[in-house]
């Protein structure tokens, strides 16, 4: 897998699943933990994906530079990585 940087695009959208279901009309008592079981599993998910791409990068940095010229992987690593910092 040369490139995981397209896989930030899931973990950083889905982030909103926990703030869609804690504001669900329909509340009972469970949903609240519901959500933080998703904030937290999306909040891990996104740091290992980010400790991966920056082992990637260290281990062969020739890459980031192609990648930072190919027409579009460029464009998930500017769409991406501000969303959630």
């Amino acid at each position: 897998m040369l490139s995981i940087l397209t896989a930030y695009g899931f973990t950083t959208m889905g982030g909103i699943v926990s703030i869609l279901i804690n504001q669900l009309p329909f509340q009972f008592s469970g949903l609240n933990e519901i959500s933080t079981v998703f904030l937290i599993f999306n909040v891990i998910l996104f740091l290992a994906l980010l400790a991966f791409s920056i082992l990637q990068y260290s281990i062969w940095p020739e890459l980031f530079g192609l990648m930072l010229r190919h027409p579009v992987q460029s464009m998930f690593l500017y769409d991406t990585i501000p969303i959630p910092c």
